[in-house]
């Protein structure tokens, strides 16, 4: 269950099995998401109950995707903005994923851990905007 304090507008979440876009939130656990595009290529416009959607688990796939470099140290280390950011993915034997967010003021400083808790795709999008003020875009 994702909650409407968690999230601002072009978060990325699931509804529907379909990505979908946050495109505002009020403040009685509903939103507004665009996904998709109907007949006249507009996106569907939906007002629906934050409860509804489904966060999206950060992978390597999704990192990449938005604009993160694999490190040549590991498969599992991902860096952004000018390296400042590091988050390190690995799948554990349950199946779940073992994330962790580092962050590094400047390029001489060693990294320190900011999150283990982090797991979901919306909540590291709120966190490159809080820590570097830049928003996560899909890379072509």
């Amino acid at each position: 269950m994702i909650l409407s304090t968690e999230l601002r507008k072009g978060n990325l979440v699931i509804k529907d099995s379909h990505f979908a876009t946050i495109e505002s939130v009020d403040i009685d656990e509903y939103c507004s998401v665009s996904y998709g595009k109907n007949l006249n290529g507009k996106n569907h416009d939906f007002h629906v109950a934050t409860k509804d959607l489904i966060p999206i688990p950060i992978s390597g796939i999704w990192l990449l995707r938005y604009g993160f470099i694999s490190t040549e140290i590991s498969d599992y280390e991902y860096t952004f903005g000018r390296r400042s950011l590091m988050v390190t993915t690995d799948t554990m034997k349950d199946g779940t994923n073992d994330i962790m967010i580092f962050y590094r003021h400047d390029i001489g400083l060693d990294y320190a851990e900011i999150s283990s808790s982090i797991i979901n795709f919306h909540d590291l999008q709120n966190l490159v905007y809080l820590l570097l003020g830049e928003e996560l875009k899909l890379c072509q």
